[in-house]
C-alpha cells in the first residue's frame, strides 16, 4: 500500500513513457555492484539482510538514495503478504532489504538495479540463500522439549523431554526479603538559569536529584507460589547449537533470568499444535512470565558476544517486577531473530546496549510481532485527566520577557519548589518511569511485518527508538500510540564521544565513527496524538544525535488530537521525504508536515535534503513544510495540499535559507479521510468540493472527563457504571467489562421515518464472547423500531433490525479491532452488512415487513435491546457513528481505510 503518490504527477509521467518517440538512452554500463547478505545459509527460519547501495559508475559511487532504484525479488514466492498492510513479502524495494526465510529450501535472491536519470543500463544482481531443516540440524539431543503439565505431545522424535517442577521454596525467599526492595536513584535536572542568566557552559547546567523507588510483589508472589519456577532448571540445557522448546498451551513463570550464555546457534521456540489466529501467530502460544524476585530481574537475557540466535513463537508478560524487560541483548550481541513475538506489560519489549559497548549490535531482526501495553513499570495505565504524575514545568528563569533574568533568590524560591515537585513524583511508587517499547541501538536492522503500540503510562517513552541505525529497514509495521510528549518512531545518532570526552568507555558514541546513516523506512503506519509523531534527528542536548542520508518513503503518519504539532521532524542532512501520505483530522490552525532545521547544538548541517511526491490531508490550516537553521538547499516539489484553511508549501523561519519549490498543488481528489473536528461537524461539504456525510452523532471516546460525548452535538451521552478509556484504533476506546457499564445516547431514529435511510458504523474488540450480551441495541416497540447486535460464543454476528434477524456469515476473532458498518435503504428494503471496510452480507426485507423507527427509544452501549441480570457487553466500542443516510460502500471503504490500524 503506497500513500501519498501524486496523482497528476503519475499521470504526466505515464503519458511521456506512452506518446513519446524518443527511446531511452543509457550512459554506460555500471562498473561494479557490491551484493551483500548477512548470510549465505542457516536453519530454518532464517532470517538474511540485504545491502546493494555501494553502486559504481565512472569510478564515482552512486547516491543509492537519489540515483538508483532497487526491486528485489526473494525467490520466495508463496503468496505470503504482510499481515500489517497486505504487501507481498517475496517482493519489496530499496537500498537495502530484509527476509526472512521461514521453510527449507535453496532460494535464488535477485535485484535489479536500475537508474532514476537514464545514466546506466539495467542490471541484475543474485546470491543464493541455502536454507537447512531445523528438524536435522538440531536432531535427537540437540532439542529439548520443556512441559510443566509432562505433555510432550508433537516433542521431535528422539529430543531431550524435561518436565519443570514449580513450587520452590517461595516462602524461604519470601522470608529473605525477595520479591521487594527499594533503590537510591539520581535525576539529572537542568538548571536554566545556570545557562541563561549565569551563562554556564550547557553540559555544567545540570545538577542531580537523589530519591529513593521502592517496589513491592509479595503479594503476587504469595499467590502465584506454586507454579513459580527457577530459570535455573532450564540452565543445564543451553548450549551451543541447541534448540529448546516450549509447549505450546502452557505458562510457564519465572522468578529469575533464562541467562542465554554460550548459546551460539541456539534456537529458542515452541513445539505442539499451532491454532494459528487471522496475524499468522499462534493463539496457544507458550507464555513465558516474569515475577521477579530481584529487581532489574529480565525475563530473556542474551549473553555478551552471543551470535546467531532466533526466538520465535512465544508470548512473554510480566506479573510483577521492577524494571524489567522482555528480552535484553547484552554486550557485543549479533544475528539475532525474533520471531512471531507477543510481549506485553514489561517496561520494554526488547532493549540493546550503547554505554560501555566497543562495537554496536548488528543484524537484528523483528518479524511477524507484536509489542503491546508496555512502558508500565509499576505504574497505573495512563489517564489524561489524572495529573498526579504529571512531570512539572520547569520554571522560567527570567521575568518574563525571556531576557531579564530573575534575582538569584526569586531563582532560588522557584528552583527548591520546581525540585520538591519532581521529588514527590519520583518517590510515588504510581509514577515509576517505563521505558521505550523496543529500544534497539544495532546497525543492519530489519524490523518487517511487526506491531508496536500502546505504551501505557504517562511516564513511558517512545514506540520505537533507534540509536546507531545503518543500513537498516524498517518496513510494513505499525507502531501507534506513544506515551504523551514521545514519537512513534525516534531515530537519532547516539553523541560525540569526542566532544564528550568518554570514548575509552564509550566508542559507540562516535558519531564518525558509527553514524546513523543510510536507513530505509517505507510503507509503514505511525500513529500518535503526541507533538510529533516522527522524530528524525536528536532529542537531547547532546551533541552528535543528528543523522543522514535517510529513505522515509511511502508511509502513513497519522496524527491526531490537539497536542499534535509535527507530522514528521528531520534533524538531518542529505535525505529524502517522498510518496507519503500526512494525515491530521483534529482541527489545527498551524500544522506542519516536515520540519527540517539542524539540531540544537548540532555541529552538521540540515542541508541538500528534498520533500517530493507526498500528500497531506489537513483539517485546517498548515505549512506543508518548515525550514530552518541550516536547511539551505531544501526541495519541495509535486506535492499535493487538501486543507480547508491557509496552506503554506514552504514556511521559511530563519533568514536567508536557500530551496527550490515547484509543481506543489492545492488538491482534494480522492481524499481518504473525514476530518475528526473535535466537537463539531464540517457540514455536508468539505473542501474544495469534495463531499463528506457527517453523522448525526459520533462518539469517540476521547474525552477523559465525559467519556460518552457526542463531537457532532457537544453533548454528552449518559454513561452508568465503571467505563474506562483505553488505548482505541483513534485514540481512546470505551472499556466495558461489567453488567453495569452503559451509555445511554437519547433517541437518533426520530427522524428516519422521514428519511428512509440510516448507517451505523463502529469499532469493536471483543473481550469475552462468553459474557452473553449485545454490543448494542435499541428496544423495539410493537415488534418494530429495533436494532442491535449480539454476538455469539464463537464471536458470530447477529443484527437484528425491525424484528428482523440479519446473519451475515461473520465470525469476529476475539482480541481484534474488526471494523462493522450496518445500512439500511426502506426504498430498497434492503439491508447490507460490511466488515472491514468490505459488502460481506444483504438482507431484502420481506414485502410484508411494516418499518416505524419513530418510536421514541434510546441507543444503549455495552447492554443492548435486552437488560439482563447476567448477560453483558464484554469488549472496547471505538468510534461509533449513526448517520441519517445509507452510506455507499465507497464511503465505508475510505472510512475504514482512514482509521484502520491495519
Amino acid at each position: 500500500m503506497k500513500f501519498g503518490i501524486n496523482p497528476f504527477v503519475a499521470l504526466t509521467l505515464l503519458s511521456w513513457f506512452l506518446f513519446s518517440n524518443t527511446p531511452v538512452a543509457y550512459a554506460a554500463h555500471i562498473e561494479s555492484v557490491a551484493l551483500i547478505s548477512s548470510r549465505v545459509s542457516g536453519p530454518a527460519p532464517l532470517a538474511v539482510h540485504f545491502d546493494a547501495s555501494e553502486v559504481i559508475l565512472n569510478g564515482r559511487p552512486l547516491d543509492a538514495i537519489r540515483e538508483v532504484n532497487y526491486s528485489w525479488d526473494f525467490g520466495d514466492e508463496k503468496g505470503q503478504r504482510w499481515r500489517t498492510n497486505q504487501q507481498a513479502k517475496n517482493s519489496d524495494s530499496g537500498f537495502v532489504a530484509g527476509h526472512l526465510f521461514e521453510t527449507p529450501g535453496h532460494y535464488q535472491v535477485s535485484v535489479e538495479i536500475t537508474s532514476k536519470n537514464g545514466a546506466f543500463e539495467p542490471l541484475v544482481k543474485s546470491v543464493v540463500i541455502e536454507v537447512g531443516d531445523a528438524d536435522e540440524i538440531y536432531a535427537g539431543e540437540n532439542t529439548v522439549c520443556f512441559s510443566m503439565a509432562g505433555d510432550f505431545t508433537a516433542c521431535p522424535e528422539n529430543a531431550q523431554q524435561v518436565r519443570l517442577i514449580p513450587g520452590s521454596d517461595i516462602a524461604g525467599l519470601l522470608s529473605e526479603g525477595k520479591f521487594r526492595g527499594s533503590m537510591q536513584k539520581q535525576q539529572r535536572l537542568w538548571n536554566p538559569y545556570k545557562e541563561y542568566a549565569l551563562e554556564y557552559e550547557h553540559n555544567s547546567t545540570f545538577e542531580y536529584l537523589d530519591y529513593q523507588q521502592q517496589w513491592d510483589c509479595r503479594l503476587e508472589a504469595e499467590a502465584h507460589k506454586e507454579l513459580l519456577i527457577s530459570a535455573q532448571q532450564i540452565a543445564p540445557f543451553i548450549n551451543s547449537n541447541k534448540r529448546l522448546l516450549f509447549h505450546r498451551g502452557e505458562s510457564f513463570t519465572f522468578y529469575d533470568s533464562l541467562y542465554l550464555s554460550n548459546f551460539n546457534g541456539g534456537r529458542l521456540g515452541a513445539f505442539g499444535a499451532c491454532s494459528v489466529n487471522s496475524q499468522g501467530r499462534c493463539d496457544n502460544a507458550p507464555v513465558l512470565q516474569m515475577l521477579a524476585a530481584e529487581r532489574y530481574s529480565d525475563l530473556l537475557i542474551l549473553a555478551d558476544g552471543s551470535t546467531d540466535i532466533a526466538v520465535s513463537d512465544l508470548a512473554m508478560t510480566q506479573v510483577c517486577a521492577d524494571a524489567s524487560r522482555a528480552i535484553n541483548l547484552y554486550g557485543s550481541v549479533n544475528r539475532v531473530t525474533f520471531n512471531k513475538l507477543e510481549i506485553e506489560k514489561f517496561d520494554t519489549a526488547v532493549i540493546g546496549r550503547t554505554y560501555g559497548q566497543r562495537v554496536p549490535h548488528d543484524v537484528i531482526g523483528i518479524f511477524n510481532s507484536k509489542f503491546e501495553k508496555l512502558g508500565a513499570g509499576n505504574a497505573e495505565v495512563y489517564d489524561p485527566e489524572d495529573l498526579t504524575c504529571e512531570s512539572p514545568a520547569v520554571p522560567d528563569w527570567h521575568n518574563g520577557d525571556k531576557k531579564t533574568a530573575l534575582d538569584e533568590s526569586d531563582w532560588a524560591l522557584r528552583w527548591q519548589d520546581y525540585q520538591a515537585r519532581v521529588l514527590a513524583s519520583l518517590a510515588n511508587p504510581r509514577c515509576k518511569s517505563g521505558g521505550n517499547i523496543a529500544y534497539l541501538p544495532a546497525h543492519r536492522h530489519m524490523i518487517l511485518g511487526s506491531e508496536m503500540q500502546d505504551a501505557a503510562t504517562r511516564r513511558a517513552e517512545h514506540v520505537l527508538r533507534m540509536p546507531l541505525a545503518f543500513k537498516s529497514v524498517i518496513a510494513h509495521n505499525i507502531f501507534a500510540q506513544p506515551s504523551p510528549n514521545k514519537h512513534a518512531l525516534k531515530l537519532h545518532n547516539q553523541g560525540d564521544c569526542l566532544v564528550l570526552n568518554d570514548c575509552d568507555v564509550n566508542p559507540v558514541q562516535s558519531a564518525e565513527n558509527y553514524p546513523t546513516a543510510w536507513v530505509l523506512i517505507r510503507e509503514n503506519l505511525f500513529k500518535a496524538d503526541t507533538d510529533i509523531v516522527v522524530n528524525l534527528g536528536p532529542g537531547t542536548s547532546k551533541v552528535g544525535e543528528q543523522v543522514s542520508h535517510i529513505l522515509f518513503a511511502g508511509n502513513r503518519v497519522e496524527a491526531g488530537g490537539s497536542q499534535n504539532q509535527f507530522a514528521l521532524v528531520l534533524s538531518g542532512h542529505d535525505s529524502i521525504v517522498e510518496n507519503n501520505l500526512l494525515v491530521q483530522k483534529y482541527p489545527t490552525t498551524s500544522w506542519v508536515g516536515v520540519s527540517v532545521a539542524k539540531g540544537r547544538n548540532e555541529p552538521e548541517h540540515a542541508g541538500n535534503n528534498r520533500v517530493n511526491n507526498n500528500r497531506a490531508e489537513v483539517n485546517g490550516s498548515l505549512a506543508l513544510v518548515r525550514l530552518g537553521e541550516d536547511s539551505d538547499g531544501a526541495v519541495v516539489s509535486n506535492n499535493q495540499v487538501c486543507a480547508p484553511g491557509q496552506v503554506n508549501f514552504v514556511d521559511v523561519i530563519v533568514p536567508d535559507v536557500a530551496y527550490q519549490a515547484e509543481n506543489n498543488l492545492a488538491d482534494c481528489s480522492g481524499l481518504s479521510f473525514e476530518p475528526d473536528n473535535g466537537g463539531g461537524s464540517s457540514g455536508a461539504d468539505g473542501v474544495d468540493g469534495h463531499h463528506f456525510t457527517a453523522p448525526l452523532f459520533h462518539l469517540n471516546f476521547d474525552n477523559g472527563a465525559n467519556p460518552a460525548m457526542d463531537v457532532m452535538a457537544k453533548v454528552s451521552a449518559e454513561a452508568k457504571g465503571n467505563i474506562d478509556l483505553v488505548a482505541g484504533v483513534v485514540g481512546r476506546a470505551a472499556a466495558f467489562d461489567e453488567l453495569s457499564d452503559e451509555i445511554l445516547i437519547p433517541d437518533p431514529m426520530a427522524n428516519i421515518d422521514n428519511t428512509g435511510q440510516f448507517s451505523l458504523m463502529f469499532w469493536l474488540k471483543a473481550s469475552d464472547f462468553g459474557s452473553g450480551g449485545e454490543a448494542f441495541g435499541r428496544p423495539r416497540l410493537n415488534r418494530q423500531g429495533d436494532v442491535s447486535l449480539t454476538l455469539g460464543e464463537e464471536g458470530e454476528v447477529l443484527f437484528y433490525l425491525n424484528a428482523k434477524h440479519i446473519n451475515p456469515g461473520i465470525r469476529l476473532p476475539q482480541q481484534e479491532w474488526s471494523h462493522l458498518a450496518l445500512t439500511f435503504d426502506r426504498a430498497q428494503r434492503l439491508a447490507k452488512v460490511y466488515l472491514n471496510g468490505e459488502e460481506r452480507y444483504q438482507y431484502h426485507f420481506p414485502d410484508s415487513t411494516e418499518f416505524f423507527f419513530n418510536t421514541s427509544q434510546e441507543f444503549r452501549l455495552g447492554v443492548g435491546q435486552w437488560r439482563s441480570a447476567s448477560s453483558y457487553f464484554s469488549g472496547l466500542l471505538d468510534e461509533f457513528k449513526f448517520y441519517q443516510q445509507s452510506l455507499s460502500a465507497d464511503e465505508i471503504g475510505q472510512e475504514f481505510q482512514a482509521e484502520s490500524p491495519f
